[in-house]
């Protein structure tokens, strides 16, 4: 009869820990339901991270080529600023012989001091003539 009892003994302790065994795989099966649910979230907030170390990492590059770009013209900005600065100097040319012309006159009538005005109206506007 003792070898028997002993022979159930060991059924029951076989499952027990088959039981035991089912547990322990019952946790790990959770565990890794959670890991599994866990990765994608992960994964989600650090994409923000990334973007954001590499908005940081680039912009020393990004500052840097500002500078260059603030510093340097292009060839259509110095085309465009020369256009710009020989306009101005053809209309205050323009204007200037407008006023040289009615000293002049004023001269040519007999007024002394429209001479003294016509000749230095007159060397101005050489001046300007000469930087083109």
């Amino acid at each position: 009869m003792s070898a028997n009892h002993d022979s159930k003994n060991n059924l029951s302790y076989d499952k027990m820990n088959w039981g035991r065994r089912c547990i322990s795989f019952r946790k790990g099966l959770r565990l890794s339901r959670f890991i599994f649910l866990l990765a994608p979230l992960a994964a989600l907030s650090l994409s923000g991270c990334l973007s954001t170390a590499a908005s940081i990492v680039t912009a020393p590059v990004r500052v840097g080529a500002k500078a260059v770009d603030l510093a340097t013209t292009s060839q259509s900005e110095g085309d465009r600023n020369r256009g710009r600065a020989m306009r101005k100097r053809d209309e205050k040319i323009h204007k200037l012989e407008k006023k040289y012309n009615r000293r002049l006159e004023a001269c040519n009538r007999g007024e002394t001091a429209a001479c003294a005005e016509a000749k230095d109206l007159s060397s101005e506007i050489e001046q300007l003539r000469a930087k083109r």
